[in-house]
């Protein structure tokens, strides 16, 4: 479980989350929403532990896996050569993901925008995490690997692990078993994904 309390985030005079509490249990899908600004990444990244500058307490598990919204990929080398340190740094066994050879020779920075993203949230996969976090994970993807990546989380839901993503997608909010929505750096709802939208009329 993940649990967070009373969690306050500034960035110099700008108070970016004030006072939240949450908690994340095994087997769920949680959806973070809220306007651009709102704390969505602020909040997403003291989760993961990405950063650790806050005032509050956190307690999380180790087995997480986290693909942020910017590309944390190296791209002066192959997406293989990536994959396999990401493997070496969880001290899982290397996953090529069934990538296509053509694919995973090319260095990062050659690829697409769109494929960037996919071979970061593989990343976040790695080593089969209890906890998946993403945020905005289908920004930049066709209707198909949004899709997939909604499909991934299904199938690890199944299994018993949990998600916890961002979103601007209506749609993709209301999948999840539940919503936190940020204003201004306070929780305005917390509820059922399919009742979020009902709260905020």
């Amino acid at each position: 479980m993940i649990i967070l309390k009373n969690i306050n985030k500034s960035y110099g005079a700008k108070k970016i989350l004030d006072g939240v509490s949450a908690g994340f249990d095994l087997g769920e899908t949680v959806a973070v929403a809220g306007k651009n600004g709102s704390g969505k990444t602020a909040l997403l990244k003291i989760i993961t532990g990405a950063d650790v500058r806050f005032k509050g307490e956190r307690t999380a598990p180790a087995s997480l896996g986290y693909a942020p919204q910017e590309n944390a990929l190296f791209g002066d080398i192959s997406v293989r050569e990536n994959l396999a340190f990401f493997c070496a740094a969880q001290n899982a066994k290397f996953e090529s993901f069934e990538l296509p050879k053509d694919i995973l020779n090319k260095k990062v920075k050659n690829l697409s925008g769109g494929m960037k993203r996919r071979i970061n949230i593989l990343t976040a996969l790695i080593g089969d995490p209890d906890f998946l976090v993403l945020d905005e994970p289908t920004a930049n993807l066709d209707i198909v690997y949004q899709r997939l990546i909604f499909d991934i989380i299904i199938e690890r839901k199944k299994r018993g692990k949990s998600a916890i993503f961002t979103s601007h997608s209506e749609k993709e909010i209301k999948s999840a078993d539940r919503v936190y929505v940020l204003e201004d750096g306070k929780f305005v709802y917390e509820g059922a994904g399919n009742g979020f939208r009902d709260a905020l009329i």
